[in-house]
């Protein structure tokens, strides 16, 4: 994460394309930066994420990035965040308009309140789980889910909105380290690899990636969520990696009892190694039993 100060960045001030005034720094990954910034014809907040000159420079990553662009542009559904626009800068800033939203990540949650109560945990996991299958439906596959990658928003009006980002932009990232939760994105022959704790076993030998990849991660996540860790860890990506692959998980009841046992075989049905003998997307948080 970066720790310069704010006047340092060059877009601060700035207005992309005549439309999007940045106002303030949010964050910054190893993908790019993300901005809160103001819509200037509608006077709306709005975030924006600009990719670093050094993804602007591939063009085969500038056009994968349009493409995904537009995927996500597609993706219409209230727990995945909105995107409302992207392009390119004359001067070369590729980025794309979101909703600001407001609250914290998942990872921040868990950092302070894990584990969590089971009705809360199933509620999160079906809101972030239903955004997921409307991806998988339009031909998406997230690839990197994880806490810092979901955001749960609160009102005091309205019950907490559970919303889902970075849906397929975060593969275009190469060899970067993009949030504490130690992101490794490369790319090989087209694959991608992300967070070592919250990824399926067959993302680590470069296969073909079907929904069910997805489905794994919801599975770490509700796993994390209901007994305050994630089932495997190790001191290195190769460390976790091997125990994704060779390693069934600790019972989750062995760890928190009050965890029910047909909520328990939820999630081990979603931590299971194969693929094809996963539930589909929507099974991993959407029943009980």
């Amino acid at each position: 994460m970066s720790t310069s100060p704010e006047f340092t960045d060059p877009l601060i001030g700035q207005t992309l394309d005549e439309k999007y005034r940045i106002e303030q720094r949010l964050g910054e990954g190893g993908m790019g930066a993300v901005y809160r910034a103001r819509h200037l014809q509608m006077d709306r907040p709005v975030a924006i994420k600009v990719l670093h000159e050094n993804l602007v420079e591939d063009e085969a990553a500038r056009i994968r990035f349009q493409r995904e662009a537009r995927a996500a542009v597609r993706l219409q559904h209230q727990n995945a965040i909105a995107v409302t626009d992207f392009g390119e800068t004359s001067d070369g800033y590729n980025y794309i308009v979101m909703e600001l939203l407001e609250g914290p990540t998942l990872r921040e949650i868990l950092a302070k309140e894990a584990p969590i109560e089971t009705a809360r945990a199933i509620s999160i996991m079906l809101q972030a789980s239903a955004a997921v299958a409307v991806a998988h439906e339009a031909g998406i596959i997230h690839r990197d889910l994880k806490p810092a990658n979901i955001i749960v928003t609160q009102s005091p009006e309205v019950p907490a909105v559970v919303k889902v980002l970075d849906f397929g932009v975060a593969k275009l990232a190469a060899g970067a380290l993009d949030d504490d939760e130690g992101t490794i994105t490369l790319r090989q022959a087209g694959s991608f690899i992300g967070t070592p704790r919250y990824m399926a076993p067959e993302q680590y030998n470069g296969h073909e990636l079907t929904p069910a990849a997805d489905v794994y991660s919801l599975g770490v996540i509700l796993y994390e969520m209901l007994t305050g860790m994630a089932p495997f860890t190790g001191s290195s990506p190769v460390e976790i990696a091997a125990k994704h692959v060779n390693n069934p998980p600790h019972s989750p009841r062995k760890i928190v009892a009050a965890i029910p046992e047909d909520v328990e075989r939820v999630v081990l049905h979603a931590l299971e190694k194969q693929p094809e003998e996963r539930p589909a997307t929507r099974s991993a948080g959407d029943r009980r039993g």
